[in-house]
């Protein structure tokens, strides 16, 4: 048990990190060169929030603070990618959305995403992709649990 303990720490640190370091490389090609992995995931956030945008929500869904958030979301208004407005009905909150050049980038990124998963889906069969993502989903659970 103990080696199978050591081997699966091992598999869950080089796979972060081989993501990330996959992620990065992908977001630095092309048009979209001066946005980071932290910056995309803001972006994300924000477009699939959808009516749900507010400051806070994001923040909560990030698990970040308001105040990191307020600096994230200066950084991306800058690289004209996200837009914050003062919500008309409550003047204390403020709404974040994304511009249309954010909405062509979270596209390329999605597309990444898609790849991601058919490498994955092309290299197992139907039974092992079952058992995989059952597996995955648990592991999941417990990072949720622990936010």
């Amino acid at each position: 048990m103990e080696q199978a303990k050591k081997s699966l720490n091992a598999f869950l640190v080089d796979t972060f990190n081989s993501l990330l370091r996959i992620e990065e490389e992908q977001l630095s090609k092309g048009e979209f060169d001066n946005i980071s992995v932290k910056e995309m995931h803001v972006i994300e956030i924000v477009i699939n929030s959808k009516e749900h945008n507010s400051a806070k929500h994001i923040a909560q869904e990030l698990n970040i603070t308001q105040g990191s958030l307020t600096t994230a979301v200066s950084t991306l208004e800058k690289k004209g990618m996200l837009i914050r407005k003062v919500y008309e009905k409550d003047k204390r909150i403020v709404k974040i959305y994304a511009t249309e050049k954010a909405m062509k980038l979270y596209n390329h990124h999605m597309q990444f995403h898609a790849e991601l998963v058919d490498a994955v889906t092309t290299v197992l069969s139907v039974e092992e992709l079952e058992v995989f993502i059952k597996g995955l989903d648990k592991v999941r659970q417990f990072f949720d649990s622990k936010r």
